[in-house]
């Protein structure tokens, strides 16, 4: 004991810190990385085997390229290997995809308390991404009840029906073009057509403002929006979520992002503004979602100009994921 104190005394305090500290985060990173991997509960769900040591399954979910035919892989092949239930590593954190339907009912319905959405998402969702507040997908508890209570009216079936007109007419505008492109002979990307048809609906139908993108003349508000939907790097996503102040950082990714969200914020708030000094409101004559919303007398939620742009660019995003 003594040889040992005394080999010891005879380096450098410097190394010896830089040893024990090494130690330390070695000793962190095994257990993070590799025990307590190994004693998960949901290891009992059959999953795919980590395809990164440090970000899981995450790298390979957030490179597959769905805008090149890849879609909806990796979740379909595991889905097909593994069942209603496979659990996944993203990061440090332990997933369930789950697409059992009786299972689906017990988190979202019957026990839906019990699940809250997770924090990392919400954080995403509410403070760094496109839709810039705390909305609907993004709320748990009481707001999320209380955002439901709101919006769910406007879903009702006489409310949808008010804007069939829309999504006919714009419908018709995408079959018109598809008839002029089919006699050229000329590939289509038919996914670029679909997201430019789904934001030219969305836009008239939930805040009343023509995107125009089936006929190429908005671009610079089409380009901001195929921007900021796009799926972001894997260090750019943990970037946001971990790192402070990420968005403030001089890299040219984050600019080009933060210009396209500052685009389309400016957007939707002069369009809502417009709606509030215009005396149609007044006489209760609602044309789209942000209408009836802002209308005090279809419903006994008031919201402000900011949450309204939340709510649009929550449909604004739901409708290019399902688009």
């Amino acid at each position: 004991m003594t040889d040992l104190v005394a080999t010891a005394l005879g380096y450098p305090t410097v190394v010896i810190g830089v040893f024990g500290l090494v130690s330390v985060v070695g000793g962190v990173l095994v257990y993070l990385f590799t025990i307590k991997p190994a004693l998960s509960p949901l290891n009992v769900i059959p999953g795919p085997k980590s395809t990164h040591w440090l970000f899981g399954s995450l790298k390979e979910i957030i490179d597959t390229k769905w805008s090149k035919g890849h879609f909806p892989q990796p979740a379909l092949s595991w889905v097909k290997k593994y069942g209603g239930a496979v659990h996944y590593r993203a990061f440090l954190r332990h997933r369930v995809l789950i697409t059992d339907p009786e299972a689906l009912k017990h988190v979202f319905n019957t026990k839906a308390d019990n699940y809250p959405r997770s924090t990392d998402s919400r954080l995403f969702l509410r403070v760094c991404e496109i839709i810039g507040g705390d909305g609907l997908l993004s709320s748990e508890g009481d707001a999320h009840t209380h955002m439901r209570k709101m919006l769910m009216p406007h879903f009702g079936f006489a409310k949808v029906r008010q804007f069939i007109d829309v999504f006919a007419g714009q419908t018709q505008a995408l079959s018109a073009q598809l008839n002029r492109l089919a006699d050229t002979n000329v590939p289509v990307d038919m996914h670029d057509l679909f997201t430019k048809l789904t934001l030219d609906i969305i836009g008239l139908s939930a805040f009343g403002y023509d995107f125009q993108s089936l006929t190429n003349q908005n671009e610079r508000v089409m380009a901001a929006y195929k921007m900021m939907n796009q799926p972001p790097s894997i260090l750019f996503a943990v970037g946001r979520v971990y790192l402070p102040f990420f968005d403030r950082w001089p890299l040219r990714a984050i600019q080009r992002r933060n210009d396209a969200k500052r685009m389309l914020f400016q957007t939707v708030d002069d369009v809502i503004s417009a709606k509030l000094k215009s005396p149609r409101r007044r006489t209760g004559a609602a044309t789209d979602l942000v209408d009836l919303m802002l209308d005090n007398q279809s419903t006994e939620h008031k919201i402000s100009a900011e949450e309204a742009r939340t709510h649009v660019m929550t449909f604004l995003t739901a409708g290019h994921e399902v688009s």
